[in-house]
């Protein structure tokens, strides 16, 4: 509505600005409403846009524009905008063209580039076939010469088509790429052969490692024992062969004692006639090796049952295992120095045990009785209440302490140890007259161990 109104007015305004001014002056003008076109905007052109079309309006209300129905300059921000459309545009084109120039520059600079290398290549290529025609032209030169000094020289004529350099020189290369061939198979094997081996040697030492963790605390034992045995045994055969050599000493003096016919005297050779003394010595290495032999013998049977009971007990069940632990937990605990002692000393209550045997004494006690004393005091101190009780009946002394009655005891031997012998005839009463005398017995049976036993008997006398 506004548009039409907007319409009729400016048809009106162009009707009355045609028309002759009497006849305008006198014309009726219908009233137009206000509105936001710009050529009725009151800001621009006239101050108020009246019935008249304000100050500098014409008559009719034209706005002050004529007969234009919009004006021909625009707002600022129109302008604006039209500007930056046109730069943005503009931009956007020369953007354009100097992406198209460049590219262009590229395809062209490319195509120098593939061009120079091409020529690059055919002169490579062309110097190649030079140098190769130079040296097929030489080598077809020497060819000739050598063919006509082989022929002056042999004799012979050689046939055109054959080339012996380039046989020759094409085995030479056949053979050289066999021999590589070989030469890398043969690495290659032997690379392999020491790859197994490490492997073997890695796998042997994994078993090895687990056989170790795999052995128990009481195979460990067993093994012990075994090589203790080995050892005892070597001591049973050393003791033997010393045995079986006093015997061999001894028989000539057995067979001199019994009346045997004496050998035939040579000149020039001294006979060393055996004392008495020499009879005691020869007596007393052959008891104390017999006392050797024994204590051996019943070491060697003790290991020999330990090393059963922990065979059995390796083979036994976990459920025996646990009733032989309680057993054990609740008895006293048995040692092998406890056994060696009983079996060393079977004595019961009430019975003695005779043998035949001769106190030894030092080499530096021949002449000081109190180390004699001292010693003998020391080794009686480690017998048992018993054993000391044992003793004193024997001697037909009272028992006191273990202290006091060792000391006496001690002094008892000493005293028939150290006596002097006033005549022969003492001498034999004293050799036909038995007495008690005390053993001591050290010798070191295994690397580890050593025991000192200690035994009480009475010796016969001596013929």
């Amino acid at each position: 509505m506004d548009q039409q109104a907007r319409q009729a007015g400016g048809n009106q305004a162009s009707t009355s600005a045609s028309a002759p001014g009497p006849s305008a002056s006198g014309a009726i003008v219908p009233y137009q409403a206000l509105s936001n076109d710009v050529r009725n905007d009151q800001t621009h052109g006239s101050s108020g846009g009246g019935y008249n079309g304000g100050y500098g309006g014409r008559y009719g209300g034209s706005g002050g524009y004529g007969n234009y129905r919009r004006p021909w300059y625009s707002q600022p921000s129109d302008k604006n905008d039209k500007v930056d459309k046109m730069r943005s545009w503009m931009s956007e084109e020369i953007q354009e063209r100097q992406r198209l120039k460049r590219e262009k520059e590229e395809c062209k600079r490319k195509e120098k580039e593939d061009k120079r290398k091409k020529e690059a290549e055919g002169k490579r290529l062309a110097e190649i076939k030079d140098k190769e025609d130079f040296k097929a032209s030489i080598g077809k030169m020497v060819e000739t010469r050598m063919r006509s000094v082989c022929e002056e020289v042999l004799g012979m004529k050689t046939v055109q088509g054959e080339q012996p350099a380039i046989v020759m020189a094409a085995q030479i290369r056949r053979r050289a790429d066999v021999d590589s061939q070989k030469a890398l198979e043969t690495d290659a094997l032997q690379s392999k052969e020491e790859e197994i081996a490490r492997l073997k040697k890695a796998v042997a030492d994994l078993q090895r490692l687990s056989c170790q963790s795999q052995v128990t605390p009481q195979e460990q034992e067993l093994a012990a024992l075994r090589t203790d045995n080995q050892h005892l045994i070597q001591d049973v055969i050393a003791l033997k062969e010393q045995f079986g050599e006093l015997v061999k000493v001894t028989k000539p003096s057995v067979n001199m004692a019994g009346g045997a016919s004496a050998p035939a005297k040579e000149k020039g050779k001294a006979i060393c006639t055996p004392t008495a003394g020499d009879y005691i010595k020869l007596s007393d290495a052959y008891r104390r090796l017999s006392d050797d032999k024994d204590m051996a013998e019943r070491e060697v049977q003790a290991l020999k049952e330990r090393i059963n009971r922990i065979g059995s007990t390796s083979g036994t069940p976990t459920r025996v295992k646990r009733k032989r632990i309680s057993r054990k937990s609740i008895s006293p605990p048995s040692n092998l120095r406890i056994r060696l002692s009983k079996v060393a000393s079977p004595v019961k209550m009430g019975e003695r045990k005779h043998e035949d045997v001769k106190f030894v004494k030092l080499k530096n006690e021949t002449r000081e009785e109190s180390d004699f004393n001292k010693r003998v005091c020391t080794e009686l101190s480690k017998l048992k209440k018993k054993e000391i009780e044992k003793l004193c009946a024997i001697e037909n002394l009272e028992y006191v302490t273990v202290k006091s009655s060792a000391a006496a005891i001690a002094d008892v031997y000493t005293d028939g140890a150290f006596r002097k012998v006033s005549d022969n005839t003492e001498k034999n009463e004293d050799l036909k007259s038995p007495r008690i005398w005390l053993v001591v017995v050290e010798r070191t049976v295994m690397r580890r161990t050593r025991m000192v036993v200690v035994r009480i008997c009475h010796r016969a006398s001596v013929n």
